[in-house]
């Protein structure tokens, strides 16, 4: 039976995928959205009953699918190569070239047995239940902005059918992805999540989406050609390419411990660590709802998987020491471009890569506290990542822009989507939501690592200052005219709406059952790896040797805040808001932004954030970060060899 609801979670959502993609009808498109969250819900609530377990295949079954399977990696390895050989992209050419060649070889000449095809523990089913919850309502959202975006810019419909087509198969692909121990398995859904990327960036087809998408390609290909050559170490060396055999037998092994940092490599590369950044950032190019599913909330976390799945190999040594740098200059070197940066989407994209640096830094280090803060910061960023992806999605749809700088005032023009906005910022960053939880232990955890404690510390700081800048945007106001009118709901569609709020109410309700998400998701998982745990529940608060959080006062502090702020509001007059004094007369037509000056003319005045750019800027901080990045992976490849 629990084959049985695994196979379901991956085929189902595939199959509804193919037949969106190649029948084009909106009353079909709708239905598949529905039957798929409906069916990815329901397995893995049944799943969280029957897990742990492992399975095998009986013999004949697992060699049909093991044929399969190899013949979709040609297919797929095939394809890229026409990709790049019609596009004159040619190191996307060379890299599906050379994976097709390590691919042959391996399935003609190095042996692969796997003792277990399926293994579905708590840390993949935080995997499933990331994708079932958000990713299901990151689609329902697409459905009806992806109309919206259509109708408002002028853009074709017939690139629809394939956008809600794959994001459907990326639903089944993840499933498959978290729920095996063959890496040769492993390696097919982690190409196919490649390519669903490249389509989805690709889709408006512009100049900028097609190098942008060959960015990714190529730049993830490095990941695929990476875990084929240590499935080949793998074949040598134990004739398997089971994880749990690699895990196990690692640290005994030079040529292993190669294979794991292969690995570890093809993580970095899909978690766009630095130097491999570049391609989550011209991911933004797509469609808002792509970059919460795939770039932001759900794709991105299958290098979080890999890395904890791999983390008894490696905590604790030398390779585990680089990996939790390279981890934390990520956060640090990405948390300052944040700063720098007024695009929104961009902004959230550099917060991806250093959430994700952050959690690859913990999985490295040798303490059971790093192992439980990477967990938290998977599962709270998850949520609230996805949140904001949706809330500057709609925020974009209505103002026509992404620029921060245009979001002043937005609260008198969009005061629902500001508040959820706002509250998926104030969740990353402050008391009492999960988020910062993570960080908290994150820097206890590396309380005996000096150099990763300042990148922690500053990472930390950095994100607050870019966060509390954006938010401080949003709430701002400027002058109005005694005839202004007063502070409307905007109306919203149940497709837009029903996310938002539910996202929300994930980040609420996550946070204040603090104890009960770190018990269902953290502790089985840490209690897996460590002997001991090094925190306790009491009273709905997590507690360890140095102190406590408990979430419920703060909660009714923060609900007490959020009360007081329609009954103020309401209470303001328009004549309480006085003109600014610009220097000089206020002109006649516009006295709130103009004023009069030198020689009677009028001149605009502006006002906006401070992105020190030639400090924080992405240019200014690529100059030194990536010269860094490429060296500790050189270096991290030369202590092992």
């Amino acid at each position: 039976m629990p084959v049985l609801f695994v196979a379901g979670s991956i085929l189902i959502p595939i199959v509804l995928g193919i037949q969106v993609w190649l029948v084009p009808s909106k009353t079909l498109q709708q239905a598949a959205i529905f039957v798929n969250s409906v069916v990815l819900l329901f397995f893995s609530l049944d799943l969280v009953q029957l897990a742990p377990f492992r399975g095998q295949l009986a013999g004949a079954l697992a060699e049909s699918v093991n044929l399969l399977f190899a013949a979709i990696d040609v297919f797929l390895l095939g394809y890229m190569a026409y990709l790049g050989w019609r596009w004159r992209k040619y190191l996307v050419l060379i890299l599906s070239l050379l994976q097709l060649l390590v691919l042959l070889w391996l399935e003609l000449a190095i042996p692969g047995e796997v003792i277990d095809h399926i293994l579905v523990d708590r840390l993949s089913l935080t995997l499933y239940l990331i994708v079932s919850f958000v990713g299901s309502l990151v689609i329902i959202f697409a459905s009806k902005y992806m109309d919206d975006h259509k109708a408002e810019g002028g853009r074709p419909s017939h690139g629809l059918p394939r956008f809600f087509g794959v994001l459907l198969i990326f639903t089944g692909t993840m499933n498959g992805l978290v729920s095996t121990d063959n890496l040769r398995w492993l390696y097919l859904f982690w190409e196919v999540t490649t390519l669903a990327s490249f389509l989805l960036i690709f889709h408006y087809k512009h100049a900028e989406a097609r190098e942008n998408a060959f960015r990714a390609l190529w730049m993830n290909q490095i990941g695929g050609l990476a875990i084929l050559l240590a499935l080949v170490l793998m074949g040598r060396t134990l004739e398997t390419a089971s994880l749990s055999e690699l895990v196990r037998y690692a640290p005994a092994s030079s040529q292993l411990t190669l294979a794991v940092a292969l690995l570890l490599l093809a993580a970095f590369t899909k978690a766009a660590q630095v130097p491999f950044h570049g391609w989550l950032l011209g991911a933004m190019v797509a469609p808002t709802p792509v970059s919460a599913l795939l770039h932001s909330s759900t794709m991105v976390n299958a290098a979080l998987y890999l890395a904890f799945r791999l983390s008894p190999a490696f905590r604790g040594t030398t390779l585990g020491t680089i990996v939790a740098l390279v981890g934390a200059f990520s956060y640090f070197a990405t948390s300052g471009m944040g700063i720098g940066e007024a695009n929104a989407k961009r902004v959230l994209a550099f917060s991806t890569i250093a959430n994700l640096g952050l959690a690859l830094t913990m999985s490295a280090l040798n303490n059971s506290l790093a192992l439980t803060a990477g967990m938290l910061i998977l599962v709270y960023h998850a949520v609230s990542k996805g949140l904001l992806f949706l809330a500057v999605g709609t925020v974009e749809h209505k103002i026509g822009s992404r620029n921060i700088e245009k979001m002043d005032r937005l609260f008198e023009e969009l005061p629902v989507t500001t508040v959820l906005a706002v509250l998926g910022m104030i969740s990353m960053m402050m008391p009492p939501f999960g988020v910062l939880i993570g960080k908290w232990l994150a820097i206890e955890a590396a309380v005996n690592n000096p150099v990763i404690l300042l990148f922690v510390i500053f990472g930390s700081a950095f994100t607050v200052v870019f966060w509390s800048k954006w938010v401080g945007k949003m709430l701002a106001t400027t002058a109005r005219p005694p005839e202004a009118p007063r502070i409307h709901a905007e109306s919203l569609s149940f497709l837009t709406a029903g996310p938002l709020f539910a996202l929300a109410a994930l980040a609420i309700f996550t946070s204040l059952f603090l104890g009960w998400t770190y018990s269902f998701f953290a502790r089985p998982v840490v209690g897996a790896q460590y002997p001991t745990l090094p925190l306790e529940v009491r009273f709905g608060g997590l507690y360890s040797s140095v102190g406590g959080f408990l979430p419920w006062p703060l909660f009714a502090i923060l609900l007490l805040v959020l009360a007081s702020i329609p009954v103020t509001i309401g209470r303001m007059r328009c004549q309480d808001i006085c003109l600014p004094y610009l220097c000089g007369e206020n002109s006649e037509d516009e006295p709130e932004k103009s004023f009069y000056s030198a020689r009677d003319e009028a001149f605009p005045a502006g006002v906006g954030g401070y992105y020190a750019e030639g400090i924080f800027g992405e240019g200014a901080i690529n100059r030194w970060a990536v010269p860094v990045g490429i060296g500790l992976l050189l270096l991290m490849l030369g202590v092992v060899l």
